[in-house]
């Protein structure tokens, strides 16, 4: 059977199919991945602060670090893949390097950005300023307790951003974190637009 496309339009279905390609997996959607990444860091590490010695969060946990949750589970064992000794940085004898405390904030943030994909379907469609914001809360909240911004994650899912700000406010967390979750709530609130609201 004879194939009814002629030469150039198979090259422009080719062109075409080549520039959707780039388009969904070219190196920009890398670099905008990496940016979202740094940004998100910088605001998280500002957020946290650092220490190399233990200290208390704002919920009195023993932290260390930036953000690092000596509390968890799983600190023991990542401390101890680093060359730490978990109960001599407890006891408050013993302290982190700066290599020491930038790889498990490093693996933390990564750690916070899966949490916030999982947690909100379509994450990587919202504008980039909400994708920096939801990983600095999934950063500070932990997946458990994100899970329980239940109609939080549902006007983010509707793009009802000013409503979206409204469950931020109407929680615990953001009594407990002060500014940072003032911040928060000002960058997410800030992108209502009545076009949002269209479905």
């Amino acid at each position: 059977m004879k194939s009814n496309l002629k030469l150039w339009q198979v090259l422009i279905i080719s062109l075409l199919a080549c520039g959707l390609l780039y388009w969904f997996f070219g190196p920009h959607q890398f670099n905008k991945t990496d940016n979202i990444l740094n940004e998100a860091s910088t605001m998280i590490e500002r957020h946290e602060g650092k220490s190399h010695n233990v200290y208390d969060d704002s919920r009195s946990i023993p932290t260390i670090g930036i953000g690092f949750n000596l509390n968890s589970p799983y600190a023991k064992s990542r401390l101890k893949l680093i060359g730490v000794d978990y109960d001599k940085i407890i006891a408050g004898k013993s302290s982190l390097t700066k290599e020491q405390m930038y790889h498990l904030f490093y693996q933390d943030v990564q750690t916070a950005v899966d949490d916030a994909r999982k947690f909100l379907p379509g994450f990587d469609k919202q504008p980039k300023e909400i994708q920096i914001a939801l990983i600095d809360m999934s950063f500070n909240l932990g997946y458990n307790r994100l899970m329980q911004f239940v109609k939080f994650r549902q006007a983010l899912m509707d793009r009802d951003y000013l409503e979206a700000s409204k469950e931020m406010i109407d929680s615990r967390w953001y009594r407990q974190v002060g500014n940072r979750s003032k911040e928060l709530v000002r960058i997410v609130a800030a992108h209502q637009t009545p076009k949002n609201l269209i479905l």
